[in-house]
């Protein structure tokens, strides 16, 4: 499904209808939008997020860890690639670790 969202909403993630594919902006579009956002901001450089882990999956084959990270309203989808599983994760996270 496609939603429209304008680039100047004031309320982030808002959307405002279903769209036609060729209405919509790509996949790097906006990757490199959300980048630019972050890049701007001091604050958002060094991020600590408190949230829950939901979903945790792992990857037998890849190694890799897939989960998302919830608080109450919303939710981010997550991977940890294996590099970084093997190296830096001292325990494996579980649904409702925190």
């Amino acid at each position: 499904m496609y939603y429209k969202t304008s680039r100047n909403v004031s309320q982030p993630g808002e959307r405002t209808g279903p769209a036609e594919p060729s209405a919509g902006m790509t996949v790097t579009e906006l990757n490199e939008l959300i980048a630019s956002a972050l890049r701007a901001h001091p604050g958002t450089r060094d991020v600590t997020v408190t949230a829950e882990v939901s979903g945790f999956k792992n990857h037998l084959a890849s190694g890799h860890w897939y989960f998302s990270l919830k608080d109450a309203e919303s939710a981010i989808s997550c991977v940890m690639y294996r590099q970084n599983t093997l190296r830096g994760a001292q325990v494996r996270p579980k649904d409702g670790d925190r």
